[in-house]
């Protein structure tokens, strides 16, 4: 018995060539035809499934990213929030120290008023007093 190639059945005279390219394996081989097709099914199975895991995981990384992105927005916008909350807050002081420097001026220039008008009413005293100097002086004449 001489085995060639993958041909492992003997030539039993019934006519058969038995070179391994002259027919499909499965004609030459009957009886293999259903673990052919058992392995073509464990392969299709096995691909599907591969395909399936791959696509599986490529939308779950692409989930992930997503979500990643989405987080990173939210906390841009909170830092965002935050930073005009402090804006705001800023002006808010800045006006108010404004407004209060504003009233210091008034109590200021109302203060200033009341010491011109505190001199005036001096200067006027002084007139008056000098006027009623010079008034009685002239009696005794």
């Amino acid at each position: 018995m001489s085995h060639r190639g993958n041909d492992f059945q003997s030539n039993n005279g019934t006519g058969l060539e038995t070179s391994s390219k002259s027919y499909p394996f499965s004609e030459r081989y009957p009886a293999m035809l259903p673990l052919l097709l058992q392995k073509k099914r464990r392969r299709r199975r096995r691909r599907r499934r591969r395909r399936r895991r791959r696509r599986r995981k490529e939308e779950e990384e692409e989930e992930e990213e997503a979500k990643k992105k989405k987080k990173k927005k939210k906390k841009k916008k909170k830092k965002k929030k935050k930073e005009e909350k402090k804006k705001r807050r800023k002006r808010k002081r800045r006006r108010k120290e404004e407004k209060e420097k504003e009233k210091e001026k008034e109590k200021e220039k109302e203060k200033e008023k009341k010491k011109e008008k505190e001199k005036e009413k001096e200067k006027e005293k002084e007139k008056k007093k000098k006027k009623k100097k010079k008034r009685g002086g002239s009696k005794t004449h």
